[in-house]
């Protein structure tokens, strides 16, 4: 495991209790059905530093008002489902 799967995975563990599994790896995505189709329709996959650039901004002012929401990291899926450019299988 590496040092951001564990880090991630212990500060999941401190906020929510044991037993969670926060691993920045993806696993068995292959067999679920239009996971490649998400893929190819993301502008890029990034690292995971990318999305940990996101941490900041959470942890800051500006995400003072900022409650129960999802912050999403995919590319711009959403954007090319709602534009007609993707379809899932």
């Amino acid at each position: 495991m590496r040092l951001w799967d564990e880090a991630a995975t212990a500060v999941a563990n401190r906020l929510h209790g044991e037993g969670h599994d926060a691993s920045t790896r993806v696993t068995d995505a292959s067999d679920h059905d239009g996971v490649e189709a998400l893929a190819d329709a993301a502008a890029a996959l990034g690292p995971v530093t990318q999305v940990a650039d996101a941490a900041p901004f959470l942890l800051g002012r500006q995400a003072g008002f900022l409650t129960g929401a999802d912050l999403l990291m995919h590319g711009g899926v959403t954007a090319a489902l709602r534009a007609g450019e993707l379809t899932i299988p």
